[in-house]
Order: structure tokens, then C-alpha cells, then sequence
């Protein structure tokens, strides 16, 4: 995790050296930001729309990777117990490289979805999706791929209900009310709300 988000550093930087700082417009899929009717009853962008048949869809695909493929299986053997999967001949080159290919795969999605949404590319545009899914990880529990996504969402509307309901003044300080959310979340359920079962084994 620490040399992930050290990578992560050294490519802003190096983004920051060979493009500078100064964002740049792009325009992507500017029809997915039209709205459309839902049964007469509110209009929604269409991008809010495809954002939800996307998670839907990643989520549906990769729970069936993990969970029934071969490598997925590998993978959460390895995740559990990395010292027993490695004497039973597991061999770590293919694991690493399809989770790097899955994480790879969601952080585009993730960005090409962002991209259209604000029309505006930055080398510094994914750190917060990255902190705020980090905390979504931790505060649904390390380990549980469902913890994860409840945790997310759970951050998510977390951070929606403080949008509208802080008064004015104290908005531009949601993301310290939502980092104190977190902080009392964990204070309660340091594994999170959700842990694995194998971590409560262990305990």
C-alpha cells in the first residue's frame, strides 16, 4: 500500500514535469452530461445514470472473477495466507499480475467517468478518489471485497448528507467532519464494519 501510493506521487510529478501544471479541457462524451426524464418524476444526467450501470457491471464481473475464476481464486489464497499458498506451490508472477491488471482496469474506468464529468484533466485529478477509496477499503473492512463497496457507498452518502445539510460556512471544511466520521467509525470497528472472517479467526 505505501510503495502504491508512493508510485502514485512519482507519476503526478513526472506528469507535472513533461505537461506542467496548468489543467486542460477535454471534451469527452459531452452527451452522457444532457439529462434525461425517469418516469416523468426527475431528471437526472445521463452520466449519473452510466455511472451506476458501470459499478454495477465492474462489481458483478470482478466478484465472479474472484470468486469462482481460477485466478481469483489464487488471488484470495494468497491474500489469506500468503506463507501456506507459496508452500502449496502457488506461484506469486501471475497473481500480482492480474491484480494489477484489475486495479488498472477499475482506475480507468474510474477516471474516464470523472473525465466526462468535469471535461478537465490534472495530474493531480485522482488523489482524492484515492484517498476516499482508501477509506472506504479500511472503514468496510481490509479483506472483504463487499465490506469494501458497503464502505465506499457508505463514505459516499456520508459525504453527500454533509454537502447539503453543514451550513455554508462550515462547507468548505467537509472533508475534515468526514475524515472525524472515519475516525469514529474505526474508533468503534477498528477492523471495520464489515471484516473478513479470517481476521476475526486470527483474533
Amino acid at each position: 500500500m505505501v510503495a502504491s501510493f508512493a508510485l502514485s506521487y512519482t507519476m503526478q510529478n513526472a506528469l507535472l514535469l513533461l505537461y506542467g501544471s496548468r489543467p486542460k479541457t477535454i471534451d469527452l462524451w459531452a452527451g452522457l452530461n444532457k439529462e434525461v426524464s425517469i418516469f416523468g418524476l426527475a431528471r437526472v444526467p445521463t452520466l449519473q445514470l452510466a455511472t451506476i450501470a458501470v459499478t454495477i457491471g465492474l462489481l458483478l464481473c470482478f466478484l465472479y472473477i474472484l470468486r469462482r475464476s481460477r485466478i481469483g481464486i489464487m488471488m484470495r489464497a494468497a491474500a489469506e495466507g500468503p506463507t501456506t499458498a507459496r508452500m502449496l506451490g502457488l506461484r506469486a508472477s501471475p497473481v500480482m499480475i492480474a491484480a494489477m491488471a484489475m486495479a488498472g482496469a477499475l482506475a480507468a474506468a474510474s477516471s474516464i467517468l470523472q473525465v466526462v464529468q468535469t471535461g478537465v484533466l490534472e495530474y493531480r485529478m485522482g488523489v482524492s478518489l484515492m484517498v476516499f477509496a482508501f477509506l472506504g477499503t479500511v472503514v468496510g473492512g481490509m479483506g472483504n471485497l463487499s465490506g469494501a463497496v458497503a464502505g465506499g457507498f457508505g463514505i459516499g452518502a456520508v459525504t453527500v448528507l454533509l454537502q447539503t445539510f453543514l451550513p455554508d460556512q462550515a462547507r468548505p471544511y467537509r472533508d475534515v467532519f468526514v475524515f472525524g466520521v472515519v475516525f469514529v467509525v474505526l474508533a468503534l470497528r477498528p477492523n471495520g464494519l464489515f471484516p473478513s472472517p479470517h481476521v476475526k479467526e486470527r483474533i
